[in-house]
């Protein structure tokens, strides 16, 4: 369900869209995951998402390359700082694959990253709880705003593209190859695998219990 509602700030008068999205493993809700759908189905020019923790399933995945093969820049903000250090290095193991599908690829370095926010052509954004795995699509209640105004949501990436250029580091494909070894990737590939078994038994008991 779509609601209209009014900024009332000077620098942004006119009327928005914003939908109000959520994922409910309780009541079987996945809004917000097709929110993410939506973006990466129907994007022309831009996508930039910015995830904490961020392990995409197959589908999620091939759904951002098929968005890069459309020529869609498609720009990724992961966590250069952690509180779950493991989280960092999962997220690390799927670097290759991103660069190599044709996707940018930043660390936010400044401090630790909570931020879900995703925009989509300059023209509409996600922002709220939910994060790119399987917990937030499959065994956690997360809540998202959907905001359609050009002009709102332009002055947001203004923003996001100040923070990429002073408080972000851009991966690149030579940088990575640099820098990782045999050693590295195998930490990266174990913190990866631990990551998604720990995910897939949480998210089954949960279910588990909710059929109980």
């Amino acid at each position: 369900m779509e609601h209209k509602f009014r900024f009332s700030t000077a620098s942004n008068p006119h009327p928005a869209l914003v939908r109000v999205r959520r994922n409910d493993w309780v009541r079987g809700e996945i809004n917000v995951l097709k929110s993410y759908v939506e973006m990466l189905h129907h994007a022309q020019d831009d996508l930039l998402i910015i995830s904490s923790y961020f392990f995409p399933n197959r589908l999620f995945r091939l759904r951002m390359q098929r968005a890069a093969r459309r020529g869609v820049r498609l720009r990724v903000i992961l966590a250069g700082v952690s509180d779950v250090q493991i989280s960092r290095y999962a997220a690390r193991y799927l670097y290759q694959w991103m660069l190599e599908s044709g996707f940018e690829v930043y660390e936010y370095t400044r401090t630790v990253m909570h931020a879900k926010v995703a925009t989509c052509d300059g023209a509409w954004m996600t922002i709220g709880s939910y994060n790119i795995n399987n917990l937030s699509s499959s065994a956690s209640i997360e809540l998202n705003l959907d905001i359609r105004e050009k002009s709102f949501v332009e002055s947001v990436n203004e923003d996001l593209e100040g923070m990429i250029k002073n408080h972000c580091r851009q991966i690149t494909l030579e940088k990575y190859s640099l820098k990782t070894n045999l050693f590295t990737r195998f930490v990266d590939w174990g913190a990866y695998t631990i990551s998604r078994f720990l995910l897939f038994l949480f998210t089954y008991n949960l279910k588990q219990e909710k059929k109980a």
